[in-house]
């Protein structure tokens, strides 16, 4: 699913812990795939539709690595935001 290749994965495994950066693109790759899985009743179905190619981005797939996580929205800064 993540598209490592296996010699990747031993270099990353052996380099300790993940850095934030890499942390966020892994909880939000997690939140995708379990969003597609509710989405599609089935793990393999997820799969299938998360690596195919759409034609709204452009052909590529929704896991392709240019793809970046979105920006987070900013607060609204009002009274009422400052409670959120």
């Amino acid at each position: 699913m993540l598209g490592i290749s296996p010699s990747t994965l031993r270099r990353r495994r052996t380099a300790g812990p993940l850095t934030p950066q890499e942390s966020d693109r892994l909880v939000c790759l997690a939140e995708v795939v379990a969003r597609a899985h509710r989405a599609l009743d089935s793990a393999e179905s997820a799969r299938q539709w998360l690596r195919a190619p759409h034609a709204l981005l452009g052909g590529a797939s929704s896991l392709h690595p240019q793809l970046s996580p979105p920006t987070p929205l900013p607060l609204p800064q009002s009274p009422a935001g400052s409670h959120i």
